[in-house]
């Protein structure tokens, strides 16, 4: 005796009428069920930790949707906020800047100089005449493009982002830079345009307009 415990069991032969006698000792039992276990574990295993990737998996992919989604939200949020800043700086009228713009260049423009960082700077202002008479005359329409006419040639020789309307027919420059080493280069060229527009259409008064500038 070995000390393991053994099992004798009979097990039928099909079709003979016999008996086989098998003897189990427990030990082969103990070790099957113990390979079973193992097997059984081994599988739990991998399935635990193909849940486990796989849960990993789906969240990274969830987390990048969410971050993609986000950034796209603040881009189109960020979009819309610098297309209504726009517009409300933005003359309907004429595209150049506006009133409020410019007061908002004044303040820019403000902190600059007291930090010593702007030291050289020009305010150009234009006034057009007749805008009332045009009005009064020949129709708001008219004097409408009285004033693109003029803003649109006062940015022939200017940059358009320095160009601001700041009144029903008020002008403002603000030359910094290149244009103010050649400020009054731009405003000789200026007034000699004007003086040419107001000559040359003496025939033709609803295209016919000046500009006090200074």
């Amino acid at each position: 005796d070995l000390g393991f415990e053994e099992t004798l069991s009979y097990v039928p032969i099909e079709g003979t009428g016999w008996e086989m006698a098998v003897l189990i000792r427990e030990s082969v039992i103990q070790d099957q069920i113990r390979d079973i276990s193992e097997r059984n574990l081994e599988n739990s295993r991998k399935q635990m930790a193909f849940t486990l990737v796989s849960v990993l998996g789906l969240a990274f992919v969830l987390l990048f949707q969410v971050r993609k989604a986000s950034k796209a939200r603040i881009e189109e949020e960020q979009q819309t906020s610098r297309a209504l800043r726009s517009m409300a700086n933005t003359d309907s009228l004429t595209g150049v800047r506006n009133k409020h713009a410019y007061s908002e260049q004044e303040t820019v423009i403000n902190s600059q100089i007291q930090a010593g960082e702007l030291r050289e700077l020009a305010v150009v202002v234009g006034d057009l005449n007749g805008l009332k008479h045009v009005n009064d005359t020949q129709g708001h329409a008219a004097g409408d493009q009285l004033i693109k006419d003029a803003c649109a040639m006062i940015c022939e020789y200017i940059s358009h982002g320095a160009v601001f309307r700041i009144g029903g027919d008020e002008f403002a420059v603000i030359l910094k830079g290149r244009d103010y080493k050649k400020r009054e280069e731009l405003l000789n060229v200026l007034k000699e345009k004007l003086e040419r527009i107001w000559t040359e259409k003496e025939n033709d008064p609803e295209h016919r307009y000046s500009c006090a500038v200074g």
